[in-house]
């Protein structure tokens, strides 16, 4: 009796090894389909993706060990240790619901090429509203984090190193987001945008803060002499065909420019001016400096057509040394009607 017993144990035991052995197979190949399958989704001529170390795609903690972008001279994007956790359960609701999208470090070490053209595609005639995307199911992610994104000196003027935190909310035609980026390493530094977009009621609201000290890498990127500490603000809010959005920069501690952008409807379509003004001549480079003494103004005015075109009515650059002035219309398929 004693030795059926243990034999029976024995049996049970290898059936059950086996039965996982092959659950665990099942779960590799699923995940090398998936994997496959959104390789050849996202890649395309002039940009390949590739995914290593994937597992558990199917369940509620799904990771990736690596994931390259490419292009045809090599990769220019490494994504190391990506980690999904979410509520698959949701998805039979239409709701992809994600606690956590992660990675540990994003490199970045240079721009990519542009893929190859593959002809010439002219633009619709008709001019289309924008809009976003109406899913098939709704998109929350809780919680967007990258520990690490390192930046070399050919993508941002400096080598560069940041965090990322945020999150993001995509709806019924509504989105939302939230995106915190801090410089780590070098002259510090802060980029924080919050902003939301619905469909129906056609209104955005935005804005965006950066801030950072002396030798940092806006100041760099825009090759500001001195690279001194800067402060920018972009705000505004309403519906598109209605919508203020000011702008302010200051450079050491004293407000150098001011704006304003906004979108009114029009008969004709929807109309867009925009104005610039303010002591600009420290943030171009020495050698047209002198052009830009004292105030500096920019300002244009025009018709986004809704038949398709654009009608620039005015525009104008005014400066110490400098009045210049000109109008240009576009057609439906984008070729200049007139210029002068």
């Amino acid at each position: 009796m004693k030795r059926a017993l243990i034999m029976a144990g024995i049996t049970a035991a290898t059936l059950s090894g086996a039965a996982l052995s092959q659950d665990e197979a099942t779960q590799t190949d699923e995940n090398g389909f998936l994997a496959n399958l959104l390789q050849n989704t996202l890649s395309a001529p002039g940009r390949q993706i590739s995914l290593s170390g994937v597992e558990g795609l199917l369940s509620s903690e799904a990771s990736i060990a690596q994931i390259t972008v490419s292009d045809d001279t090599g990769p220019w994007i490494e994504i190391d240790n990506v980690t999904l956790d979410w509520n698959r359960a949701r998805l039979l609701l239409g709701q992809v619901d994600v606690n956590l999208l992660s990675a540990e470090t994003i490199r970045w070490p240079r721009m990519g090429e542009a893929p190859p053209s593959t002809g010439i595609t002219l633009p619709e005639a008709e001019a289309q509203q924008f809009s976003l995307p109406e899913l098939p199911v709704s998109i929350e992610v809780d919680e967007i984090r990258v520990d690490q994104i390192s930046l070399a000196e050919a993508v941002a003027g400096q080598a560069a190193e940041l965090s990322l935190e945020g999150g993001l909310s995509l709806a019924s035609g509504a989105l939302s987001a939230q995106v915190d980026l801090d410089r780590l390493d070098g002259a510090g530094g802060t980029i924080d945008l919050t902003t939301s977009f619905d469909n129906e009621g056609r209104r955005l609201d935005l804005d965006l803060r950066a801030e950072e000290p002396a030798g940092g890498l806006v100041a760099s990127l825009l090759d500001i002499e001195g690279q001194p500490p800067l402060s920018l603000r972009i705000a505004g809010g309403g519906p598109l065909e209605n919508l203020d959005i000011d702008a302010t920069l200051d450079v050491d501690g004293a407000r150098t420019v001011t704006g304003r952008v906004t979108l009114r409807e029009d008969p004709e379509g929807l109309r867009f001016g925009a104005d610039l003004s303010g002591e600009i001549a420290r943030l171009v480079p020495g050698a047209y400096r002198d052009f830009f003494g004292g105030e500096t103004s920019v300002s244009a005015d025009g018709v986004s057509l809704e038949a398709g075109g654009i009608r620039l009515e005015t525009a104008q650059i005014t400066t110490a040394e400098l009045d210049l002035r000109g109008r240009a219309e576009t057609g439906p398929g984008g070729f200049p009607r007139s210029l002068d």
